[in-house]
């Protein structure tokens, strides 16, 4: 089985993200939360979508028709996709996932 986190743009936002926990750690008073690593943990053993947006114009597309939390969690459903709508833009479990995130560090 696929691991979705081995795709191009999964490494590369790795890179970024240990990029941007070295910057952090460079300022006491930053603090760096790990939520892309939630994610990964999240994801762990479900199945890897091949969903992949075709264009810009798809993503205007949702902002536009997709108007509450049930109509993107079912649209990301048919997609494949557990946290995310089109692999970028959070649906509600990966929304309280990212609030979760929050709250902890918060706490």
């Amino acid at each position: 089985m696929p691991i979705a986190t081995q795709n191009p743009w999964n490494r590369e936002l790795e890179v970024l993200s240990g990029l941007i926990k070295e910057l952090a750690a460079c300022y006491a008073q930053v603090e760096y939360l790990d939520v892309r690593g939630v994610f990964i943990r999240q994801l762990a053993g479900q199945p890897v979508s091949r969903y992949l947006p075709t264009s810009v114009i798809r993503v205007a597309l949702d902002a536009l028709t997709l108007r509450s939390d049930e109509q993107i969690d079912r649209q990301s459903a048919e997609r494949g996709l557990h946290l995310t709508l089109d692999g970028i833009h959070l649906n509600s479990a990966g929304a309280q996932l990212v609030a979760d995130c929050f709250v902890a560090a918060i706490k």
